[in-house]
C-alpha cells in the first residue's frame, strides 16, 4: 500500500476512535446524589447516596463548597446543615460533579419537665375520680405538647392539662400505676423530645342505690303535703367487695341542709331522710361513699326524689290594653298558672281560628306565666297542659279579643203577670276595651229599646217571650262571633192554696199528710222560708213523715201543671212520746260462786218516756218463769241481786203515765257455780338481785277435775294490778322464764272451776340492784418486816342487794391472777376494812362482797399488791467539797455503789447539812449528780430507793463565791453618721476588776479591754457588750451590759414615677429624712414639706434633698410625665359624605388602658372598645343606629375617675 494511503487510513481510524470515545464519555460520565431527608433534627442523621452510570473508584463530598470527606461507596451520613454536592471519579471519568442538595438541621425542644397538681403523684394520695392537672415547667414558645396518660386517652396543652383516672377496687388493693408521657413537638420542623412520670391511683368503690318508692311519691287526691309524712328511704345495692370497704357515707337529702354523715360499717342502710319532706317538689339526692382509703366513689350517686301530686290543671288570665288611650285592639292577655301538684312542667297552646294575630310579649310556652299581644280581633282557645312525675292534666280557656260581649241571665219562668227591670245582675256587658258602645234590645224579634238597662212588662200568655240584646264597639258587634242565645220569659197562671187538717200521733209513729184539694199535686216542707227545699222529690198527692219523736209543723203548697206554687198552709202534728231505750247490760261478773252475791249491780240504760221501774227474775230460763225480784233495789234503775243458789235470769219493766204502753227490757243471766277449796302457795317471800332467777313458786295440789290454774303477777301491790304471768303459767307450780326487772313483784295462783275463780294469798319477790362499788386500795411498798397500812374500800360505798352486806378478805402470795391461791386473810377478815400484820414477802389482797339473806351473786373487788422490799447498804458520797463562782455549775458529784437499791434521788439544801433539803433540779435520779449553776452555798446528799424503802447519805458542801456586778455604762444608746467614730465608757470603774468588750451578748471574740472602747469608721448600726472579771478568782459578772451604736444613713426616697393628665394635680411623697427640700419649686404647693402638691404643665423631674436629725443628707428624683387631656366631640354624622363619619376623641391614643362604652337612652350597651384604635361609626353589630342622643363612659385607666357625657348621631 502506498505510504501516503496507509497514513490516510491511519488518520481515518484514529478519528473514528476518538469520535467513539467522545460519544461514550458524553453518555456515561454523569453522576447524581439524593438525600433521604432534607430536614433533620439536631442529633439525627440524613443519608446522602450517590449514583452514576460508570464504575466509581472514589467519591468526594463537599459541604458549602469545601471538601469534607471521601469514600468509595457514595453513601454519606449527614448531621450538619449546609449545601452538599459530590464529585465522582472512575474509569474514564474524573471529578464528575453532581447536583447539589440542601440539608436543614433544626434544634429539638428542651426535654419537658412535668409538674403536677397535686404534687408527688406517686405517693398514693390520689383517688380514682380525682382530677390531676399536668403542666410542663417553663414551656417553650412554638412547641406543642402532646400527652399520653397511659389509660388510652391523650390530650394537648402546656399548662393545667386536666385528667381524671378511673380506678375501681377496694382500699386494701395496691394503687394502680400509670405511665404519663409528654412529647414536645416543635411546630416548625417537627423535632421532638419527651419525658415521662409515674402516677399511682388509689382504687375507688363502685356503688349503687335504690329508693323504696323508686324515688317517686304521688300524693293521692284530697290529701295535702302538710297532712301526711313522707320520707325518702334509700336502699344500698352496692355489691361485694365494695360494700364492706365503705367507711363513711355522705348524703345530701336535697332539703337544703347539706350533707349528713353516716358510718359505713356495719352497713347502716336502709336510711331514711332525717326529716319528712313538708312540701311538694323535686328534691335532688346526692350520695358520696368514701372507702377506708379516704376515696370517694368515682361517680357520686345522684337521683331526684320526686314528691308530687297528680296535677290538676287550672289557669288564670287577665286582659289589659296595650296602650293609653285604650282600644279594642291591640290588647295584652296575661296568662298565669294556678294548677295544683308539685314539680310541674308547662305547655301552652293558642288555638285560633284565624291562624295568627298574636305574639309573645313575656315568658314562654314552657313557663308558668305567659304574656301574649293580640293585634287582631278573634276568639282564641288557650290550652294549658301541666305535667309531673305523677301524670298530666289539661285545661282550656277561650279568650275573646276585640269583639264586645253581651249575655243575658238564664231563662225566666214566673207565675202571673210580671215586670222585669234589667240591671248589671241580669245582663252582662263587656265592651272589651272598646270606646264606642251602642245597645239594641229585641222582644220576639222586634226592637224594643236602645237603653243599657231597660224595663219590660210581661202579661200571662200560653207561649214564652223571646228577649235578645246586642252590643257594638269599633271592632264589631257581639253577634259577629256567633249568635247570642236569647232569654225565654215564660208567664204562667198562679195556683190556689191547698185544703189540709192538723194531726196527732205517738212518738215513733209515721204520719201521712193528705190535702183534700184543689190539686193536681202538692209540695211538702218542714220550714216556711223562701229557700226551703221540698221534702218530696217531685210534686205528689200526699207525704208520709219519718218516725216522729216530738211535735212538728209541716207546710203544704199546691203545684199547678205549669209548676206554679200557691201560698203555703201549715199542718200541726202533736206527738206523744213512747218509752224508749230500755236495755240492761250483761253483768260485769257473769259467774258467781253458789252462796255469793254478785259484787256489782246489773245496770240499765236511762229510758225516755217513763221513769217507773220493776225488776223481775226467773230461775227457769230467759223466756219464762219471771216473778217480781226481791230487795230494796228492785224498783230502781239498777238492780243488785241477793246471794244466789242457782243460775238466774233478770229483766226490767219501764212504765210511765204519758207513755203509749209499758216496755220490757232484754234478759241477762247470772251463772251460779260451786267454789273450789284449798288453793294456797306453800313457798314464802324471796329477795333476789337484778339478773338473778327466783326460786320456783310452789302451790298446794289441785285435784278437782276441770279446774283451770292460772298464775298471776302484779307490779302494783298485793291486792291489785294482777295480770297473767308469762307462759307457761297453768301448772301446779310456777317457774320464772327470765329474771324479773321490776323492783317488786307479787305472785298468786288463781284456780277456776266452772267459772268460779278462787285466788290464793300472794307472795312478794323483792328485786334489788346488783352488787356494785366493791373497790379497795391502794397498792403499798413496805420494807421487809413492816406492817402495811389498813386496807379500806375506796370510791363510793357498796350498793345493790338488800343493803345488808357481808365481807370476806382474802390474800395470796402467788400472784393477782391465781384465783385458786386466794385464801381467807389471817386475823379479823369479815369487816369492811382489814389490817394486815407484818409481811415477809410480797402479798396480794382482795375483798368478797355478798348480800346477806338475798339470792345475789357475790362481787369480787380489785386486787391490790403490797410489795415488800429488802434493806439498803453502802450509800456514801465519794466526791470532796468544792468552791465555785456564783452562777457556775460545780463538777459532777459522785456516789458509791449502794447495795439493795433500785433508784436514786439527790437532794439539796441552802440551810444546813441536816435540814431544809428538797429534790435537786435536773437529772437528779441517777447514781451521780451534775448540779446546775449555783447562786449560794449548797449542801448535797443522795437518797437510795428500793420500793418503799430508802437510805440517806451524809451531806457535802459546795461553797459559792459572789460574781462581780454587771458594769454600768455612761450611755446605753449613741448615734453616729456613716463613717463617724464613737467612744464607749464604763461609769465608775472598780479597782481590781478587768473590763472586756465583745460584739456578742454571750461568747464571741473579745474586741477590747479596759473601761473605754473607741470605734472608728462606722458603717452600720451595731451593739457592743462589756463584762466585769475579778482578777484573783476569775469570776465574771452574771451578764454583759449592752450599748447600741446607731449609724444613721439618710436614704431619700422621692416615690415612684407617675403619669398625669394635663391640668390635674398630683401629690409628691418623700420619705427618708426629717426635713425636706424639693427642686424645682415651680408649680409646688410647698417645696419644704414631704408631700407637696405639684401641678406641672409639662413633664418634670423633681429632686428632693432630705436631712436627718443626725445631720445626714441624701437626695432622690421622681419624674412626673404630663400627657394631654382627651377632647370628646359631642356629635358626628355617619352619612357617607366622608365628613365626620366617626366619633373622634382627640389624644385618646395617649391612654393605652382606655375603655370606651356607649349606651342608648334605655341603658342598653350599643358600643364598647378596649382602647380606641377603631373609632365608633354609629353602628351596632353592623347595623346603623337611629338619629338620637347617646351616653358615653370613658375609662382612661383603672384608677382615674371615668369621664361621662353624651354624643348625638346626626344624618
Amino acid at each position: 500500500m502506498h505510504p501516503s494511503l496507509r497514513k490516510l487510513l491511519f488518520l481515518l481510524q484514529l478519528a473514528l476512535l476518538l469520535l467513539s470515545v467522545q460519544q461514550t464519555y458524553a453518555q456515561t460520565c454523569s453522576a447524581a446524589i439524593s438525600v433521604d431527608k432534607v430536614t433533620i433534627c439536631n442529633g439525627e442523621t440524613a443519608v446522602l447516596t450517590g449514583s452514576a452510570q460508570f464504575t466509581i473508584t472514589s467519591w468526594e463530598l463537599f459541604k458549602d463548597g469545601v471538601s469534607e470527606r471521601t469514600n468509595n461507596t457514595g453513601v454519606f451520613s449527614i448531621t450538619q446543615p449546609g449545601e452538599y454536592y459530590a464529585q465522582a471519579t472512575g474509569s474514564g471519568c474524573v471529578a464528575i460533579r453532581t447536583n447539589a442538595v440542601t440539608v436543614t438541621v433544626n434544634d429539638p425542644p428542651l426535654q419537658p419537665v412535668i409538674v403536677t397538681n397535686p404534687p408527688n403523684p406517686t405517693a398514693g394520695d390520689i383517688c380514682g375520680g380525682d382530677q390531676i392537672l399536668f403542666s410542663v415547667q417553663n414551656p417553650e414558645d412554638g412547641v406543642e405538647y402532646r400527652w399520653d396518660f397511659g389509660d388510652g386517652t391523650v390530650a394537648t396543652g402546656a399548662t393545667d392539662v386536666p385528667h381524671t383516672y378511673q380506678a375501681v377496687g377496694v382500699s386494701g388493693g395496691q394503687p394502680i400505676g400509670y405511665t404519663v408521657r409528654v412529647q414536645a413537638v416543635r411546630t416548625q420542623g417537627g423535632c421532638t423530645n419527651q419525658n415521662s412520670i409515674q402516677v399511682a391511683i388509689k382504687q375507688t368503690p363502685e356503688v349503687s342505690f335504690t329508693e323504696t318508692n323508686n324515688f317517686q311519691i304521688c300524693l293521692r287526691d284530697g290529701l295535702a303535703a302538710k297532712d301526711t309524712t313522707v320520707f325518702a328511704e334509700i336502699q344500698n345495692t352496692t355489691q361485694a367487695p365494695y360494700l364492706t370497704d365503705i367507711a363513711t357515707y355522705f348524703i345530701d337529702w336535697g332539703d337544703g341542709k347539706g350533707e349528713v354523715q353516716y358510718t359505713g360499717q356495719p352497713n347502716p342502710f336502709p336510711l331514711k331522710s332525717p326529716a319528712p319532706y313538708d312540701s311538694l317538689g323535686n328534691y335532688p339526692i346526692r350520695i358520696r361513699a368514701v372507702n377506708n382509703a379516704g376515696c370517694d366513689a368515682a361517680t357520686p350517686f345522684e337521683a331526684v326524689f320526686q314528691y308530687n301530686k297528680k296535677p290538676e290543671a287550672n289557669l288564670t288570665f287577665n286582659k289589659e290594653p296595650k296602650s293609653t288611650p285604650q282600644s279594642c285592639t291591640p290588647i295584652i292577655v296575661a296568662l298565669g298558672d294556678s294548677s295544683s301538684g308539685g314539680g310541674l312542667s308547662y305547655k301552652w297552646t293558642v288555638k285560633e281560628p284565624n291562624n295568627g294575630g298574636f305574639s309573645v310579649e313575656q315568658g314562654g310556652f314552657d313557663q308558668d306565666t305567659l304574656r301574649l299581644l293580640f293585634e287582631t280581633p278573634g276568639v282564641f282557645n288557650i290550652e294549658l297542659i301541666v305535667s309531673n312525675s305523677c301524670g298530666s292534666d289539661t285545661t282550656e280557656q277561650s279568650v275573646i279579643v276585640g269583639y264586645p260581649q253581651a249575655q243575658l241571665a238564664g231563662d225566666i219562668t214566673v207565675c202571673g203577670e210580671t215586670t222585669i227591670k234589667y240591671d248589671a245582675q241580669t245582663v252582662f256587658y263587656d265592651p272589651n276595651f272598646g270606646n264606642t258602645v251602642t245597645y239594641q234590645w229585641f222582644v220576639d224579634g222586634q226592637p224594643r229599646s236602645t237603653a243599657q238597662y231597660p224595663e219590660f212588662n210581661f202579661p200571662v200568655r200560653a207561649t214564652p217571650y223571646r228577649v235578645e240584646v246586642k252590643v257594638t264597639n269599633e271592632c264589631g258587634a257581639s253577634d259577629d262571633i256567633g249568635p247570642v242565645p236569647p232569654q225565654l220569659v215564660t208567664v204562667n197562671p198562679p195556683a190556689a192554696a191547698p185544703v189540709v187538717e192538723n194531726l196527732t200521733a205517738c212518738t215513733g209513729d209515721q204520719v201521712t199528710i193528705t190535702p183534700s184539694g184543689p190539686g193536681p199535686a202538692y209540695n211538702f216542707y218542714d220550714a216556711n222560708n223562701p229557700d226551703a227545699v221540698p221534702l218530696n222529690a217531685a210534686p205528689a198527692l200526699s207525704f208520709t213523715t219519718p218516725a216522729l219523736t216530738v211535735g212538728a209543723t209541716y207546710y203544704v203548697e199546691t203545684i199547678t201543671a205549669q209548676g206554679c206554687a200557691s201560698d203555703r198552709v201549715a199542718v200541726v202534728i202533736t206527738v206523744n212520746p213512747p218509752i224508749a231505750d230500755n236495755t240492761i247490760q250483761e253483768p260485769a261478773q257473769p259467774t258467781v260462786c253458789i252462796g255469793n252475791a254478785p259484787t256489782a249491780p246489773i245496770t240499765g240504760s236511762t229510758p225516755s218516756g217513763g221513769d217507773t221501774y220493776t225488776w223481775i227474775f226467773s230461775t227457769t230460763g230467759p223466756d219464762a218463769g219471771f216473778v217480781a225480784a226481791p230487795g230494796p233495789t228492785a224498783s230502781q234503775k239498777d238492780y243488785t241481786p241477793p246471794a244466789l243458789t242457782s243460775t238466774t235470769w233478770f229483766r226490767r219493766i219501764v212504765s210511765g203515765a204519758a207513755a203509749c204502753k209499758a216496755d220490757t227490757s232484754n234478759a241477762v243471766q247470772l251463772l251460779a257455780v260451786p267454789p273450789i277449796q284449798n288453793n294456797n302457795i306453800i313457798s314464802g317471800n324471796q329477795e333476789i338481785c337484778q339478773g338473778e332467777q327466783p326460786n320456783p313458786v310452789t302451790g298446794t295440789p289441785v285435784s278437782q277435775a276441770g279446774a283451770i290454774i292460772t298464775w298471776e303477777i302484779s307490779t302494783v301491790s298485793a291486792t291489785e294490778g294482777f295480770v297473767s304471768a308469762p307462759a307457761p303459767n297453768n301448772a301446779q307450780d310456777y317457774t320464772f322464764g327470765a329474771p324479773p326487772t321490776q323492783e317488786a313483784i307479787w305472785v298468786r295462783r288463781v284456780v277456776n272451776l266452772n267459772g268460779c275463780s278462787v285466788p290464793s294469798a300472794p307472795i312478794k319477790i323483792s328485786v334489788f340492784p346488783r352488787l356494785a362499788n366493791n373497790t379497795i386500795g391502794d397498792p403499798q411498798d413496805i420494807c421487809i418486816g413492816e406492817a402495811p397500812k389498813p386496807l379500806i374500800g375506796t370510791g363510793d360505798a357498796p350498793t345493790g342487794g338488800n343493803g345488808r352486806y357481808d365481807y370476806i378478805w382474802q390474800s395470796s402470795t402467788s400472784g393477782p391472777n391465781d384465783d385458786a391461791s386466794f385464801v381467807p386473810a389471817t386475823g379479823t377478815n369479815n369487816a369492811p376494812s382489814y389490817t394486815p400484820g407484818t409481811l415477809q414477802q410480797t402479798t396480794w389482797f382482795r375483798r368478797i362482797l355478798s348480800a346477806r339473806g338475798a339470792n345475789c351473786s357475790v362481787l369480787v373487788s380489785n386486787v391490790i399488791e403490797i410489795t415488800v422490799t429488802e434493806a439498803i447498804t453502802n450509800n456514801t458520797i465519794i466526791s470532796p467539797p468544792q468552791e465555785v463562782c456564783e452562777g457556775t455549775a460545780p463538777e459532777t458529784i459522785l456516789g458509791s455503789q449502794a447495795s439493795g437499791g433500785t433508784g436514786w434521788q439527790w437532794e439539796i439544801s441552802n440551810t444546813s447539812a441536816t435540814s431544809g433539803f428538797f429534790p435537786a433540779p435536773g437529772a437528779s435520779t441517777n447514781p451521780d449528780y451534775s448540779p446546775e449553776p449555783l447562786l449560794q452555798n449548797t449542801w448535797f446528799r443522795r437518797i437510795v430507793l428500793a420500793g418503799g424503802c430508802s437510805d440517806t447519805s451524809a451531806a457535802i458542801l459546795v461553797t459559792v463565791v459572789p460574781k462581780p456586778v454587771v458594769p454600768t455604762l455612761t450611755a446605753r444608746n449613741v448615734t453616729s453618721c456613716v463613717g463617724g467614730s464613737v467612744t464607749l465608757s464604763v461609769a465608775n470603774p472598780v479597782a481590781g476588776i478587768v473590763y472586756k468588750w465583745f460584739t456578742e451578748e454571750t461568747a464571741g471574740t473579745q474586741v477590747g479591754e479596759g473601761p473605754q472602747l473607741t470605734i472608728p469608721g462606722l458603717t452600720q448600726t451595731i451593739t457592743y457588750y462589756v463584762e466585769a472579771q475579778r482578777g484573783n478568782d476569775g469570776c465574771v459578772s452574771s451578764a454583759r451590759a449592752p450599748v447600741t451604736v446607731n449609724v444613721v444613713a439618710s436614704q431619700a426616697n422621692a416615690g415612684e414615677d407617675a403619669t398625669i393628665i394635663q391640668g390635674r394635680p398630683i401629690e409628691l411623697r418623700a420619705t427618708g429624712g426629717d426635713t425636706f427640700r424639693w427642686e424645682p419649686a415651680t408649680g409646688l404647693s410647698d417645696p419644704n414639706v414631704a408631700n407637696p402638691v405639684a401641678t406641672p404643665t409639662q413633664t418634670t423631674t423633681y429632686t428632693v434633698t432630705t436631712t436627718s436629725q443626725g445631720g445626714c443628707i441624701s437626695t432622690d428624683e421622681v419624674t412626673i410625665t404630663v400627657i394631654p387631656a382627651i377632647v370628646v366631640r359631642n356629635a358626628f354624622s355617619p352619612n357617607q359624605d366622608n365628613v365626620n363619619e366617626v366619633w373622634e376623641i382627640e389624644n385618646i391614643g395617649k391612654y393605652p388602658e382606655a375603655r370606651v362604652e356607649v349606651f342608648n337612652r334605655w341603658g342598653n350597651l350599643v358600643f364598647s372598645s378596649d382602647g380606641y384604635a377603631a373609632p365608633w361609626d354609629g353602628t351596632r353589630n353592623g347595623s346603623e343606629l337611629p338619629v338620637a342622643t347617646y351616653y358615653y363612659i370613658i375609662y382612661l385607666n383603672k384608677t382615674d375617675k371615668p369621664i361621662s357625657g353624651n354624643v348625638t348621631i346626626l344624618r
